[in-house]
């Protein structure tokens, strides 16, 4: 739900939060997060579907964001086979690397379908910050994520026993 919530939000104009270049890409921190308590299959589904959403509400080539997102999941998958994705340094490592490709993956897309692609220090600062930024504000946020987990649900079945 955080992940259809935040698409939306980041939608509804360029810069909702008037973060300029600080992009941080929640969405990969939210694929890393389901790839590391779910699985790889619920990781795998919500980066095709926040993909596909992303399509669907962008102007953008159609498949492009859906790529993007599989790339993600796929550069956490490879990365997890070289660090450990349980300790702060490995989530900083893989979701880093991961955000990196899916930059690159879009890069390259734009590059074979535009006739004409202008790179700018602006362009590349902001990916390298989007990059760096991104991965450490992960162990953070899983952290974050670890303790909304832990809170202890309402008992909604109230009986009482009558003698």
């Amino acid at each position: 739900m955080a992940g259809v919530l935040f698409t939306l939000l980041k939608g509804i104009s360029r810069d909702p939060w008037v973060v300029g270049i600080f992009d941080l890409d929640l969405l990969s921190l939210l694929i890393g997060y389901l790839f590391l308590s779910s699985g790889r299959i619920h990781a795998a589904v919500f980066a095709l579907v926040q993909g596909l959403l992303i399509d669907i509400f962008s102007s953008g080539p159609n498949g492009l964001s859906a790529l993007s997102y599989l790339v993600v999941f796929w550069g956490i998958c490879a990365g997890s086979l070289f660090f450990y994705f349980e300790t702060a340094k490995g989530q900083i490592i893989i979701i880093s690397m991961a955000v990196f490709l899916k930059h690159a993956t879009f890069l390259a897309v734009i590059a074979l379908v535009s006739e004409r692609i202008a790179f700018s220090i602006f362009f590349l600062s902001a990916t390298a910050i989007s990059v760096l930024g991104t991965g450490l504000l992960t162990p953070v946020m899983y952290h974050f994520f670890d303790r909304l987990r832990e809170l202890p649900e309402k008992d909604e079945d109230i009986s009482v026993d009558v003698p």
